[in-house]
């Protein structure tokens, strides 16, 4: 049975005998873990995603300790309350404390937020390092404009103080830099999510490209980077939805395991 033939009869299921919603979300944050890796956007066990529970709105699945994003699966996800308690560990390896920190303090940011992605790919890390920050030097870049948020860096412990600067940085934006570290990306789904990170990624490494070419670079007028990140704020939601099956289709021809 190849991909195709299996959504068919998936659909075909009667309603109790297919995955559950909490499975269905666990298994997209699954393939999220995958992307990102398949990107080269991971860094050994040192990020995290995660994406809130469809059923109890105070907790969120993470990767397990250890892991690289390779290693994800659907069943080995961690379930965490935002309380910090651990409410389920498959494998028994609990989670980066500093990592559920951060999503903690990202979740209570927005109600409508139900992915947190945070990545130090070499791109985000350096843009982030710079003062003039992500320049709108490209369409993907443009998509950003006058909607990013920084934070300073504090240090590789995420403490209580610094969970109230952050909130205040972020505030209603989905998009973060963390100076010297890299990027911190939220999304109403996880396939927004996934699509807003490509997309800073792609912009990061256009611009740390064009800077060291050393050619005079064009810059688009502040009318336009604002009419770009306009329109794709009018369709984000349709075209991260629009985008996701496909890279679901991938990620099977690739290596389905992370839905197991």
């Amino acid at each position: 049975m190849n991909f195709n033939d299996a959504v068919i009869f998936a659909n075909l299921l009667p309603s109790d005998m297919k995955p559950s919603e909490a499975w269905a979300i666990r298994q997209d944050l699954a393939a999220c873990y995958r992307l990102v890796h398949h990107h080269g956007m991971g860094d050994l066990i040192y990020n995290h995603i995660s994406a809130k529970s469809p059923h109890h709105t105070d907790q969120i699945f993470l990767n397990a300790w250890g892991l690289f994003f390779e290693d994800i699966t659907t069943s080995n996800l961690v379930t965490v309350n935002l309380s910090g308690e651990i409410i389920d560990d498959p494998i028994g390896k609990g989670v980066s404390s500093g990592g559920l920190a951060l999503h903690r303090a990202v979740y209570q940011c927005a109600e409508d937020i139900e992915c947190v992605i945070h990545v130090h790919t070499v791109a985000t890390a350096a843009v982030a390092s710079m003062v003039q920050g992500l320049l709108p030097l490209s369409q993907q870049a443009m998509r950003f404009f006058n909607r990013m948020a920084n934070h300073g860096y504090e240090g590789v412990d995420f403490s209580e103080h610094e969970v109230v600067r952050l909130q205040q940085a972020l505030g209603e934006r989905r998009v973060m830099l963390v100076h010297n570290n890299g990027a911190l990306v939220t999304g109403r789904s996880i396939a927004e999510a996934f699509d807003l990170l490509i997309h800073l990624e792609h912009a990061c490494q256009i611009q740390m490209t064009l800077l060291a070419s050393q050619h005079q670079i064009i810059m688009p007028t502040p009318e336009i980077a604002e009419q770009v990140a306009r329109s794709y704020e009018s369709s984000t939601t349709q075209d991260s939805d629009a985008m996701w099956p496909g890279l679901l289709r991938m990620m099977d021809r690739k290596d389905p395991s992370y839905r197991n």
